[in-house]
């Protein structure tokens, strides 16, 4: 895409470096899901949604692992802020949410997206646990030590689990069985949402034995009743989220964290 001079090319690099970074948790698991499984990190359409017609017609996007769909603008933008579009189809079962704007966009349609040069279409899909980490230069080998726990709401009836990998980031030690996973799970059932982050299975060279949580969770109102392993918490707004916040102090990585939401 074309670059205003004004606009600050740095500036964009800068923030794509440090989305990268924050996504890494996730971005590292997708790798280690596709290692194991052989299923792509970047794939079609049709590799999940192989029962629609569309999966095959909308060769623009693709998913990016379980939780994320990317449709990367390739036009010229326009205007000041370099503003180019792309057509976006969103399959049918999911709720999707802009992962710039939070904006939700129900499954089953398609749509002609308009971004900045600072953003791309990207959406997450709702009702899972998106795990990320606070920006930091070493993104693969720097500690765990807290762990960003984003959902975004998903339909009733929901139980997604994603399974978050966690290795030295440095040696092929975990060649040798030396990596660490936890269960990450969303449930919504009458009225009530359950996230579970559960203990850490396995070990490693520099595993962090405790680590804080920060649980965003945009599309919460902040009037939403929350308690965290039974404890009723309070909230903090977040209008850039457009939800709210629940930090969890430093814990034994081995205790499982239970958030319900009412």
């Amino acid at each position: 895409r074309d670059v205003a001079p004004s606009r600050g090319l740095g500036d964009v690099y800068k923030r794509q470096y440090h989305m990268r970074s924050e996504l890494m948790p996730y971005i590292y698991s997708s790798v280690w899901q596709t290692h194991s499984t052989m299923v792509s990190l970047n794939r079609p359409m049709y590799i999940d949604y192989g029962s629609d017609e569309r999966a095959y017609e909308n060769e623009q996007e693709f998913l990016f692992g379980d939780i994320l769909l990317a449709a990367p603008i390739a036009s010229p933008g326009e205007g000041a802020d370099k503003t180019a579009s792309q057509k976006v189809w969103f399959p049918a079962g999911d709720v999707w949410y802009d992962y710039f704007t939070h904006e939700r966009f129900d499954g089953g349609q398609e749509c002609r997206i308009a971004k900045p040069l600072e953003e791309f279409p990207l959406y997450v899909r709702g009702g899972w646990v998106l795990p990320m980490q606070p920006y930091t230069e070493r993104m693969c080998s720097t500690p765990l030590t807290e762990l960003i726990v984003r959902c975004y709401p998903g339909k009733e009836g929901a139980n997604n689990t994603y399974i978050l990998y966690e290795d030295d980031g440095l040696t092929q030690d975990y060649l040798q069985g030396k990596y660490a996973t936890t269960r990450l799970n969303y449930q919504k059932s009458g009225g009530q949402t359950i996230i579970t982050v559960s203990p850490v299975e396995g070990t490693y060279e520099g595993q962090p034995r405790k680590r804080a949580y920060r649980i965003e969770l945009p599309g919460i109102p902040v009037q939403a009743r929350v308690s965290v392993n039974g404890k009723k918490v309070r909230t903090t707004p977040n209008q850039e989220l457009n939800g709210v916040i629940v930090p969890i102090k430093v814990m034994d990585i081995h205790k499982p964290v239970v958030i319900k939401i009412q």
